[in-house]
């Protein structure tokens, strides 16, 4: 288990982060933010302190073995259905409910 300082984020930092995000920020908001973002670096170091080790033994396989057992329904049945290959829908299929479409392709509201 190492031991990691937790960053500090600045309240540059936070204005920058606002900045690239397109968000105007008060004072208040920037103080908060930056204490909130410290925190949150805070709680991602102690996750990082957590012993891994005995989970990251590699499998004869060479792949990693994990800890997390799979889960089933209550009823004991798996929830995921075979891996089958069908045929893929033709465009007319796929258009057939549109309701609208345009040489071939859907017709959507312009967003921008």
């Amino acid at each position: 288990m190492t031991t990691q300082t937790t960053p500090t984020i600045t309240e540059e930092m936070v204005k920058k982060i606002a900045v690239l995000s397109s968000l105007e920020l008060t004072e208040t908001e920037v103080t908060h933010a930056q204490q909130n973002l410290t925190k949150i670096l805070g709680f991602m170091d102690q996750l990082n302190q957590l012993p891994l080790e005995p989970y990251m033994a590699n499998t004869p396989e060479g792949q990693v073995a994990s800890p997390v057992v799979p889960t089933v329904q209550a009823t004991g049945t798996q929830a995921f259905r075979a891996d089958v290959p069908n045929q893929p829908l033709t465009r007319e299929a796929l258009l057939s409910n549109a309701p609208e479409q345009e040489d071939g392709a859907f017709v959507v509201p312009n967003i921008l």
